[in-house]
């Protein structure tokens, strides 16, 4: 009798064991850098140094924004692990009146607050509501012969002016569009570049805090 409820006892355990089994959450990336279509046409978000930029071309990171399903985050419980720049271990998860989703006590507390998307899908934001970006690679980005540059204003005194700058450029004239006074590097949540038939006909640089 004792070594049946010694079984029963080690079966409920299990069972017990299997339904606590963690589940891991990674991001759904809309750029695949296999397909040879991602580098010839459409809009990419890239980061780049300032040396990284020639007359030429742009050796540059490819970023795609974070996403992830809204149905993985809506299931997510403690113990749970979500992947996001690092792996965090769920600790809570709480979903205020917007459907906004802090996991471990959201940014403010080294967290992460995720927003809900049109698309089904939740992004997670930073204190300036920019979304994280992944590279997803690196790519020798050629300008065509005349590139359109979009550029934030500013005024004398630094301050922003609403609108864009936009001036369509010879390809050697781009780089000193693009980096400011105090701006050497490209920021992914700044910089777009959209590509036709693999060269870079426009560059959209807006403002970041």
């Amino acid at each position: 009798m004792k070594k049946m409820i010694a079984i029963a006892m080690a079966a409920a355990m299990a069972v017990g064991a299997v339904c606590a089994v963690a589940e891991e959450v990674s991001p759904k990336y809309s750029i695949n850098m296999e397909d040879e279509q991602t580098l010839m046409n459409g809009t990419l978000s890239i980061g780049a140094a300032e040396d990284d930029v020639t007359e030429k071309d742009i050796w540059a990171g490819i970023y795609d924004e974070i996403r992830y399903d809204a149905a993985e985050i809506d299931a997510l419980k403690v113990g749970d692990l979500i992947d996001c720049q690092q792996q965090y271990t769920i600790t809570s998860v709480e979903k205020d009146d917007s459907g906004c989703v802090d996991i471990n006590g959201g940014f403010d507390n080294d967290g992460l607050t995720l927003y809900p998307e049109d698309d089904g899908t939740y992004t997670p934001r930073e204190w300036d509501d920019l979304p994280y970006y992944e590279m997803m690679g690196q790519a020798q980005l050629q300008f065509a012969d005349q590139v359109t540059v979009n550029h934030y204003k500013e005024n004398e005194d630094g301050g922003l002016e609403e609108g864009m700058d936009t001036q369509t450029v010879d390809a050697a004239q781009v780089k000193g569009l693009i980096f400011g006074e105090y701006s050497h590097e490209l920021d992914p949540a700044a910089v777009t570049v959209t590509l036709e038939n693999g060269l870079i006909t426009e560059v959209t640089v807006n403002y970041i805090p």
